[in-house]
């Protein structure tokens, strides 16, 4: 990413850390979870290190325009483990739900690099880039919503129970 002659850099600050001799006793361990629960990507706070993939690093940027459209990160538990298990589990609410005027466009880059799945994001800054401009430009972009068929796949898998229970219900 370049804007005009500058490369920006992102940085995790609560990963700082003081560095003193007591601290040196608890030195991160090799597979630790490490960064902000909050803008983790799920196979980040799953501790799937080994899976890492800028496409990690687009779900931060997603999060980072989320709360920059709505004023909230898009996952927020009472605890950093239940910030964790919504990052895994949760879809974010929409953020055009919480604050009136986002562009539908934009609400659509911003939920893509916010996709459960890595491979359903952009798979690299360049391609999130050129959706933002298209947007800035009001042309096309390249992101679309999941169809109605995924967003009732999506339920039914966080709601098995009731899902069962209507399935049952047009069976009898």
């Amino acid at each position: 990413m370049r804007f005009d002659g500058i490369h920006p850099k992102l940085g995790d600050f609560g990963l700082a850390k003081e560095m003193n001799e007591e601290a040196s006793m608890g030195l991160t361990e090799t597979g630790a979870v490490m960064g902000t629960p909050g803008y983790m990507a799920p196979e980040q706070a799953l501790g799937c290190n080994r899976t890492l993939t800028p496409a990690t690093d687009i779900h931060a940027l997603g999060a980072i325009l989320y709360e920059l459209l709505t004023g909230n990160p898009p996952f927020r538990g009472e605890s950093a483990l239940e910030t964790i298990r919504m990052v895994s589990d949760v879809d974010p609410i929409p953020p055009r739900k919480i604050r009136n005027g986002i562009p539908f466009d934009l609400e659509t880059i911003c939920l893509k690099c916010l996709h459960k799945s890595p491979s359903r994001r952009y798979q690299t800054t360049q391609e999130l880039v050129a959706d933002l401009e298209a947007f800035l430009h009001h042309k096309t972009i390249m992101a679309r919503r999941a169809t109605r068929v995924e967003r009732a796949t999506k339920w039914c898998i966080r709601n098995p129970g009731m899902a069962a229970s209507i399935g049952f219900s047009w069976l009898g």
